[in-house]
């Protein structure tokens, strides 16, 4: 296993790296609504070989919609259509398309309020969160550049996976939440958010020149700690699908959802902790 995930990332992760510095805006909003077809299809799999019925087909289309509706706010927010295809406005519709799908629909009426909510759940936790990822990759301020922020999540959340799973295989004693994931221990938790902050200080001296450096210590613990949040919660998901893996589609590391659970919820973070850092400094300069 170990072997394995070390030869998915030394392909990926320089092929990710060359997309995010030398692909457009265009081309990276491809890639990011191509993984969330990906992590829809296997969210949607996953409960309904546990029994479930939600609607895959609604949830990819109005996700592929969430999605178009963060990048449209980025990068063409001037287009007279914009604010109908805005974050806000897409979700809203979301949850009315799966509820009328589900409502007209020849199934039985049985269960239909789980299953408009889980596919629901799947466009808000799949779609929405990883367009933060969009968002990220369209900053541009005088200092920092989006492609900085996307270097950054990627290299902190991966550190911290990697030393929160090769500490907890080799040192881990006590369990961190045995009900969830039983194989996950303080030890590895320990270990990630170390790794976490030592990435960020690196990244610091890399190529994120601009941030303070209590910036890089505050943002290793913040995405140290919400990143295996983010693990804990897809474990969750899994073990109400009664599921071991998302999918298999990165050898050694099982599905999509498996390889992108911290990033769902480190890319908000990363996001709002900068624009709050951001007015921080604007509001320190009057």
């Amino acid at each position: 296993m170990g072997y394995k995930r070390v030869l998915t990332a030394v392909f990926a992760i320089p092929l990710l790296f060359l997309i995010v510095q030398y692909a457009g805006p265009l081309a990276f909003f491809f890639l990011i609504l191509a993984g969330v077809m990906v992590g829809l299809y296997e969210f949607y799999r996953m409960f309904k070989n546990s029994g479930y019925r939600p609607q895959t087909f609604v949830g990819m289309f109005v996700g592929a919609l969430v999605i178009s509706g963060f990048y449209v706010g980025a990068e063409i927010p001037d287009w007279p259509y914009a604010t109908v295809f805005s974050p806000d406005v897409m979700v809203a519709f979301a949850f009315v398309v799966a509820l009328l799908f589900r409502l007209f629909s020849r199934k039985d009426i049985n269960g239909a309020l789980v299953d408009v909510a889980l596919t629901f759940t799947g466009v808000v936790y799949v779609a929405w969160l990883s367009a933060y990822v969009i968002l990220l990759r369209s900053w541009k301020t005088p200092d920092v550049d989006g492609r900085q922020l996307v270097f950054f999540l990627f290299t902190v959340t991966w550190a911290t996976d990697t030393g929160a799973y090769y500490i907890g295989s080799h040192f881990g004693r006590k369990k961190l939440y045995q009900k969830i994931s039983p194989h996950k221990s303080w030890e590895g938790a320990v270990g990630g958010l170390m790794a976490g902050i030592g990435m960020s200080l690196v990244c610091r001296v890399w190529f994120y020149h601009a941030l303070p450096l209590h910036d890089a210590i505050g943002l290793g613990i913040v995405l140290g700690i919400v990143g295996q949040v983010g693990d804990l919660a897809e474990s969750m998901i899994k073990r109400s699908a009664r599921t071991k893996d998302s999918g298999g589609i990165f050898p050694g590391h099982g599905g999509y959802l498996d390889r992108v659970d911290s990033m769902l919820l480190n890319a908000p973070a990363l996001y709002y902790y900068t624009l709050v850092e951001l007015s921080a400094r604007v509001i320190s300069l009057k």
